[in-house]
């Protein structure tokens, strides 16, 4: 592991708040959305959801969605957190902008695991280059639905708990402790129960830790 890893800590911060304030900057405006049509299939009309805490072992013990009379996927952890939401917001007429809130700041911190992420792959080059490729990584259209849609709040999570799972496999590698390895796979598992699209890591990690690690 290089010396320069960490670059200039007092850099970094301040590399780390531009980042924050630049994400609520591009995408404040999601703050003031209401429920779309998906929002509301995944959120308030939902019938586990609007039992708020109290259908939380329903959640777990069920399917994420059912369409036509097929039920499919599974992704408590986000089901999780509308009906937490709900139990506090449901009487609120401001219950969807904490929504949309919500799903900006998990983007916010899911951009700064990324940047931190992206220091320790390129850590012999200049503190720059990680800034940029994560400055262009957030700024970039393709995101905006992640971010606007309630119901895209699953590939959030994914990619912020698939990100801090390959950190921590990183570390591992690096470091040769084994609490690393530990925590990469329930970040890893916490991506999965999120979306279980997250399982095409699998073919990911091998590949970040054969190319970016000593």
């Amino acid at each position: 592991m290089n010396k320069n890893i960490l670059h200039d800590r007092n850099t970094v911060g301040w590399f780390n708040l531009i980042l924050l304030l630049i994400t609520f900057i591009f995408y404040y405006n999601v703050i003031y959305n209401h429920f779309s049509m998906d929002d509301y299939h995944v959120n308030i009309n939902n019938p586990i959801i609007a039992k708020g805490i109290s259908g939380i072992p329903e959640i777990w013990t069920s399917l994420y969605a059912e369409e036509s009379g097929m039920a499919y996927g599974y992704r408590p952890l986000v089901r999780t957190s509308f009906a937490i939401e709900y139990q506090f917001t449901s009487k609120m007429d401001i219950n969807p902008y904490i929504s949309h809130f919500i799903n900006l700041l998990l983007y916010a911190i899911s951009i700064l695991v990324l940047y931190r992420l992206l220091r320790r792959i390129f850590n012999n080059y200049s503190i720059w280059f990680p800034f940029l490729i994560t400055l262009l990584f957030m700024a970039h259209p393709s995101h905006t639905e992640a971010v606007a849609s309630l119901k895209n709040r699953d590939i959030i999570l994914n990619f912020l708990f698939s990100t801090l799972a390959t950190l921590q496999f990183i570390k591992w590698v690096d470091l040769r402790k084994n609490f690393h390895l530990i925590l990469g796979f329930i970040y890893f598992t916490l991506a999965l129960l999120s979306k279980e699209t997250a399982i095409a890591q699998l073919a990911v990690f091998p590949l970040v830790l054969y190319f970016f690690t000593d």
